[in-house]
């Protein structure tokens, strides 16, 4: 359906993931570790151990024309993920701004929409030397902002890289074509 707001099929996802760099056309094609228990869990930005290149995101914004009001509230979100393991999959949860989790499968192109923005994502797993496991989670996301209530008549590609490092964190890594920011989550254990 050439009216679907989705990209078609899994071929014409990776086509447009290993244009992004040469990085990811090398290692797009990984599997996911064989241990996900140092992933499972809920990962945030609140607390003391939380840091974000806070001028980078805040550089980000104002490029991709986000207006004063909307970028302060923007950079008031704390950022969420959450992994888990269901029906023996993995899930990969995001927190999104209207307080509600996308939940996405690895493998699996998901598109939904937020506030006229239509988002078409895949998560894949690749194959990385710099993550404590060898391994990165990647989630590649193409909005189109044809309705968008901030934006409008645009279509971009963001690479959100989440890897875990030495210190216990999980590492986000966001690539747009307006610049590069890293944030740096801690797993809650209250709860868990």
């Amino acid at each position: 359906d050439s009216e679907s707001p989705c990209l078609p099929n899994r071929a014409v996802w990776l086509r447009c993931a290993k244009s992004m760099s040469a990085k990811t056309e090398a290692r797009v094609h990984g599997t996911a570790p064989e241990d996900l228990s140092p992933w499972t869990g809920h990962w945030t930005g609140a607390g003391t151990g939380y840091r974000i290149e806070q001028e980078k995101f805040d550089t980000l914004l104002t490029s991709q024309g986000f207006p004063w009001p909307l970028r302060k509230m923007i950079m008031a979100f704390g950022a969420e993920r959450e992994f888990k393991l269901g029906d023996g999959r993995f899930l990969f949860g995001s927190k999104m701004l209207t307080g509600s989790f996308n939940w996405l499968h690895a493998d699996e192109p998901t598109c939904f929409s937020v506030l006229g923005y239509s988002i078409e994502t895949l998560v894949t797993w690749e194959d990385d030397a710099e993550g404590i496991d060898g391994k990165t989670l990647v989630s590649t996301m193409f909005t189109t902002s044809e309705d968008g209530y901030f934006i409008s008549g645009s279509r971009t590609t963001t690479r959100i890289t989440h890897t875990l490092n030495q210190a216990g964190e999980l590492v986000v890594n966001t690539f747009t074509p307006e610049g590069s920011y890293i944030q740096w989550l801690a797993r809650e254990t209250d709860g868990i």
